[in-house]
């Protein structure tokens, strides 16, 4: 885990999730493609059914013709016409319909149709069969096949072919290319309106999200967009009201903590006086030793409550105005802090090492007091048995503890923590106050903290 604290605001990174605007123009051109294939499907499913049931017209009435006359005079001639032949029982059938129609596949006034060639297609194809003169001199396009069950008994089978002119074919092309001008102007058309409807939709949305990106916690909230849809503007009246909630709760925060830390420096002020004074009204020659550490332990309770305050304080002051800047020794502010804060390793195996460039550099003083010693003290806090690592140079601080094996005092590096309560939030707000770098890596049972001082504003 790296944890970085910079001064630089950047904007969110574009999301990976689709896109509104993409996602439904997907759907409407979706539809638009689905509708205009089903359009042609059907298109061709009801040209087909036109054929088959004027087919299925022309052949049932032929059929109960002969069937009437054949009650009445059993040699009335077998129906015969343009394209049309008739046969007593399925063997007087040709040997090619016998195979193209079977004798199973057979159903009382049911029309069945083979498609023998399209047009333009070779008569020597293997897979065209002589249609016997049904339709001229070429094999038919289409055969019609139609069975009859006579009243008098048996089958009565018509077989009708369909040859196309070439004034059937010039209109059957028209026709496709009518379909096809109609299926591409209702593509255009759905297009055109997804367009439409998407920027009907979608504006209102960028016009919300330009309005949401423009709220500050420290401006005055802008007026609420007119966004075309009630929808829109319900939603944004509630994110206006979330907001002057939100600014109003952390307003009332910040003065909470102004005030509360003005209050506390009174109390503090007489704690730490009365604890001077109790201390010097008990002193004896005698006191022990556990007494002696009492006093010392509410000594660095009230410095750290005190040292919080003064953060806190410096943290909300609502000013731009630059902090003064000091020549600090690091070293003799290091030193004073690990001295202070030197109990926390009281009765732990921990071993303390500083490596230092004794820098001298100009920094706000109070404020790189709070950083260092509040980085310090997390680093004794949660080394038990281990070793600490202090290095000093004119650009960084850098702290390193390591225990040697996992223990219940250690943060746990999987949830990227490092120190529990306000003393690395404190650190880390102060760095970004001031222009800082701060940076904390985890590695096994320890971390690494670097303070970068190059960025001071």
């Amino acid at each position: 885990m790296v944890f970085r604290s910079e001064t630089k605001r950047h904007k969110t990174k574009g999301s990976t999730l689709p896109s509104l605007r993409w996602f439904l123009l997907m759907w409407l051109l979706g539809g638009a493609v689905l509708m205009v294939i089903s359009y042609t499907v059907l298109l061709e499913y009801y040209l087909d059914l036109g054929v088959d049931i004027r087919t299925d017209s022309i052949l049932l009435r032929n059929a109960k013709q002969y069937d009437s006359a054949a009650m009445l005079d059993e040699s009335e001639p077998l129906p015969r016409g343009y394209h049309l032949q008739s046969y007593l029982g399925f063997d007087a059938l040709p040997s090619q319909i016998r195979e193209i129609f079977p004798e199973n596949n057979h159903h009382h006034r049911k029309v069945l149709r083979h498609a023998n060639r399209d047009y333009g297609d070779d008569e020597n194809d293997a897979n065209i069969i002589d249609t016997d003169n049904l339709c001229g001199a070429v094999n038919c396009e289409f055969i019609f096949f139609y069975p009859y069950q006579l009243d008098k008994g048996g089958w009565l089978f018509l077989v009708q072919g369909l040859m196309g002119t070439e004034q059937v074919y010039e209109d059957l092309k028209f026709t496709e290319q009518v379909a096809f001008a109609i299926g591409i102007a209702i593509f255009g058309l759905f297009l055109l309106l997804s367009i439409l409807v998407i920027n009907r939709v979608g504006g209102p949305l960028g016009k919300l999200e330009n309005w949401v990106e423009g709220l500050e916690e420290n401006r005055e909230p802008q007026e609420t967009p007119k966004l075309n849809f009630r929808e829109y503007d319900a939603l944004a009246q509630r994110l206006s009201q979330a907001f002057e909630r939100i600014r109003e709760d952390a307003e009332k925060e910040k003065q909470f903590l102004r005030h509360a830390s003005h209050e506390l420096r009174t109390p503090i002020a007489v704690l730490s006086a009365n604890l001077e004074l109790i201390e010097k009204l008990t002193e004896r020659p005698e006191r022990g030793d556990s007494e002696i550490a009492s006093f010392t332990r509410q000594r660095n309770a009230l410095r750290d409550i005190q040292q919080m305050t003064e953060t806190l304080l410096w943290l909300n002051r609502q000013t731009d105005s630059p902090l003064v800047m000091d020549t600090v020794d690091l070293d003799e502010v290091l030193e004073s802090i690990i001295t202070e804060n030197n109990y926390l390793l009281a009765k732990r195996s921990v071993e303390l090492t500083i490596n230092s460039q004794h820098p001298k550099i100009s920094v706000p003083t109070v404020a790189l007091r709070i950083v260092i010693s509040n980085l310090v003290r997390n680093a004794m806090q949660y080394t038990v048995d281990g070793h600490i690592t202090i290095s000093l140079t004119d650009k960084d601080i850098v702290v390193e503890n390591a225990n040697r094996v996992a223990d219940d005092h250690e943060p746990a590096a999987s949830n990227g923590s490092y120190g529990f309560g306000l003393g690395l939030d404190l650190a880390d707000r102060i760095c970004r106050r001031l222009g800082w770098f701060l940076e904390i890596k985890t590695f096994s049972h320890g971390y690494h903290v670097r303070v970068s001082l190059e960025n001071i504003k």
